[in-house]
């Protein structure tokens, strides 16, 4: 029988320096472009006197502000891969860009279910209400209780509140379909990870926490994993919600 893999804990701070020169750049190329565009503007109105002012449109002055745009939109999306590359080789020791990754991705997802003993994915896909019985049941058997969220937090889904708590507080769900109930499902799932988490392991990097519980949450549809759209969209989210924990956590502190 093969060895089980460890995940591994360690997230480099090299995620943090990436993510830093990330939002830096972004905010030069901002800068850029705000700077075109006021260029622009000036031209455009005869603001500037009379060598701006002369110039005709047409030219190409008045092709700035789609130059900046085009930079702008450029050095986004390239920072995002970067740090989203970043975050996948910490956590993996492999780029979400390889083609093999969704093999990779298939097997920790297995690793995690039998870490938190979950019920098999498929389950929630054919009987979402059982898979949901069968979650709330291993949240009361760890003397966990899931409650309804406050209204003013209905657009979060799920959050989870460990300590003397031990409350995973949901969005109430209005049972329409079944799409519904597998929605509901795997957000209880991730919060009821987060809470294990919260408890066995609570040493445990951010970055890593998210990657654990979006694994069990998201799709384990084999076609689907295999694009790389999706598994950098995984890891978009990782790194927001690890980044939205930090400054959470960072003014947590400071209150």
């Amino acid at each position: 029988m093969a060895k089980t893999r460890k995940i591994s804990e360690e997230i480099p701070n090299l995620i943090k320096k990436e993510i830093k020169s990330y939002q830096f750049k972004t905010k030069i190329i901002t800068l850029i472009a705000v700077f075109l565009l006021f260029f622009f503007s000036l031209s455009k109105y005869h603001l500037t006197g009379a060598f701006i002012g002369t110039i005709k449109e047409g030219s190409l002055i008045f092709l700035l502000p789609i130059i900046s745009l085009i930079l702008f939109i450029v050095a986004f999306q390239r920072g995002r891969q970067s740090i989203e590359d970043k975050v996948s080789k910490a956590i993996t020791g492999m780029s979400y860009r390889n083609p093999k990754m969704y093999q990779r991705v298939i097997e920790d997802k297995k690793i995690v279910r039998a870490k938190y003993n979950l019920p098999p994915s498929r389950l929630l896909s054919e009987e979402p209400r059982e898979y949901i019985r069968k979650i709330e049941n291993l949240a009361a058997e760890n003397g966990m209780r899931i409650e309804n969220l406050n209204r003013n937090n209905y657009g979060i889904g799920g959050m989870a509140s460990s300590g003397d708590e031990r409350v995973i507080r949901m969005t109430p769900y209005k049972i329409k379909d079944k799409d519904s109930l597998i929605k509901y499902g795997r957000t209880l799932t991730h919060e009821l990870v987060h809470m294990f988490q919260h408890e066995k392991y609570p040493q445990m990097p951010v970055e890593r926490r998210e990657y654990e519980a979006y694994l069990v949450s998201g799709t384990d549809d084999p076609a689907r994993l295999k694009k790389q759209d999706v598994r950098q969209s995984l890891f978009s989210l990782i790194d927001m919600s690890a980044q939205w924990w930090h400054k959470h956590h960072q003014q947590t502190k400071k209150d």
